[in-house]
């Protein structure tokens, strides 16, 4: 977040909206579910798409992850649930969501639900 306080006006820029599909925790609410099971070890996906960098992001130079609660189908098809985190809240979250629906896993794998992480660095 940047501050800015150019010709004697204070203004903040402010993170994105939030991408449409909601946290975990919220995700969770109202159902009778055990919590989300994480695999220890996640396969490796046999496509992964670099997500794209949030311009607002690159702009004021911010890095972070998101965790993403994904299932995985029996063809490799990766389908987002729900965020279980995102560092820092709000900047790219949807970035990672639009990323890991373009995942592919290796069908061998088998079906499963894990949790997977997106990092955003500046290079």
């Amino acid at each position: 977040m940047r501050v800015s306080t150019n010709f004697g006006f204070t203004w903040v820029i402010a993170p994105p909206p939030y991408p449409l599909l909601p946290d975990c925790e919220t995700a969770m609410l109202g159902r009778a579910a055990p919590p989300l099971p994480e695999i220890p070890v996640a396969p490796k996906p046999a496509l992964r798409v670099k997500p794209n960098y949030p311009a607002t992001a690159l702009a004021e130079e911010m890095e972070g992850e998101v965790k993403v609660y994904v299932d995985v189908f029996s063809n490799g098809a990766a389908s987002p649930i729900c965020i279980r985190d995102g560092t820092p809240p709000g900047w790219f979250e949807q970035a990672a969501v639009d990323a890991v629906r373009q995942w592919r896993f290796d069908p061998r794998d088998g079906m499963a639900m894990y949790t997977v992480t997106v990092k955003f660095r500046l290079e």
